[in-house]
């Protein structure tokens, strides 16, 4: 409702996209900010022998042999045959990848090696560029001299937290009026992740509620968010459908979890590898007694509090996966609608939770 995330048809991930609606940068713009090299040269993959070879090992003369071409300068482009990301996902599929050891390696690199880029042309203005999200941590970034790489980050930091927020703004407002006067019903936003400044007042202005997770702090260079800090116009919760599971995320994220371990759960000693049943209730227990106004969590979440019924394999109850396109919203549940009206003791444990909270 305020901005959406756009990618060309051209492309299989989002790392070449931009937001929608958003204000592409002139070259005059990109230049006032001090980086003296062209846009339009930036906004071409940048690929050098030393890239290559860092991309594909081994592999680096096949790829220099079949995919790229010299450009001068010691540069090379992708082959036409290979020059967008879904023309080298039909040329090296996944299906491939069973039968050639190869197969992924090569398709995941030539991908990469198209997202060598500082700015990403403007579809509808060919003289205007958008900065490419995640140039900072890529080779391409890493070739520009200090200066070039301060100009950069300056530019980064005004196109994606303060250049769109007026633009924004009035785009919600032109929206979210109208939809949540059309229901009775409560609206809560997914303010989650990079979120811009002006969300948080168009949010407060229509009385929409905020979405609190404590793994995902919306205060900078916080590690988890104070669940007692929670706006009582919030939904709180654990995980989305497009997070891990409480215990998946404890599994994937083991460096984080012993810090959560520690600071947050008040624990002594080693944290345990996987997330046992006493540990994910105490868990629970803190976000039922969070300020927030709804604490909604997924059954999974539910479930992991009890040894007798959590699901085998955290990983599998898993919803989506945003950054796999592939991934299907296949998640069912592991027990059956009999064995869980069955579990009496369980349900009486969860509405003893509850009511301690002051929840109903």
């Amino acid at each position: 409702f305020f901005r959406i995330w756009q990618i060309p048809l051209c492309c299989t991930n989002g790392m070449l996209g931009h937001f929608s609606p958003s204000l592409p940068m002139s070259r005059e713009e990109i230049a006032g900010f001090g980086l003296g090299v062209h846009p339009e040269t930036m906004a071409e993959p940048y690929i050098t022998d030393t890239v290559l070879d860092n991309f594909f090992a081994g592999l680096s003369g096949w790829v220099r042999e079949h995919c790229v071409e010299p450009c001068g300068q010691g540069r090379y482009r992708l082959r036409a045959e290979l020059s967008t990301q879904r023309k080298i996902q039909q040329r090296f599929p996944e299906e491939k990848d069973a039968g050639d050891k190869h197969n992924a390696q090569i398709r995941l690199g030539l991908t990469r090696l198209t997202g060598q880029v500082l700015f990403v042309h403007d579809e509808e203005s060919a003289d205007r560029y958008h900065p490419c999200i995640g140039a900072g941590g890529e080779p391409v970034f890493r070739a520009l001299n200090p200066q070039e790489q301060d100009a950069f980050r300056r530019i980064h930091n005004h196109y994606f937290y303060e250049r769109h927020n007026k633009l924004w703004e009035s785009h919600a407002m032109k929206v979210l009026p109208a939809l949540v006067g059309a229901t009775h019903m409560l609206a809560c936003a997914e303010d989650l992740g990079m979120v811009p400044a002006c969300v948080q007042p168009v949010l407060e202005r229509l009385r929409i509620l905020t979405l609190e997770i404590q793994t995902m702090p919306k205060t900078y260079g916080q590690l988890f968010a104070n669940l007692d800090d929670n706006p009582y116009r919030s939904v709180c919760t654990i995980s989305t459908h497009d997070m891990p599971t409480l215990r998946g995320w404890w599994e994937e994220e083991p460096g984080r979890a012993r810090l959560y371990w520690r600071h947050v759960l008040h624990h002594d000693g080693e944290a345990p590898r996987e997330m046992p049943a006493w540990l994910c209730a105490q868990v629970v227990e803190q976000h039922l007694a969070s300020p927030s106004m709804l604490c909604l969590l997924s059954l999974q979440d539910w479930l992991s509090t009890s040894e007798a019924l959590a699901g085998p394999n955290p990983e599998a109850e898993r919803i989506n996966i945003p950054a796999k396109p592939h991934h299907y919203w296949r998640y069912r549940m592991h027990l059956t609608l009999e064995c869980l009206a069955a579990a009496h003791d369980f349900a009486a444990r969860l509405r003893n939770m509850i009511a301690q909270a002051g929840r109903t």
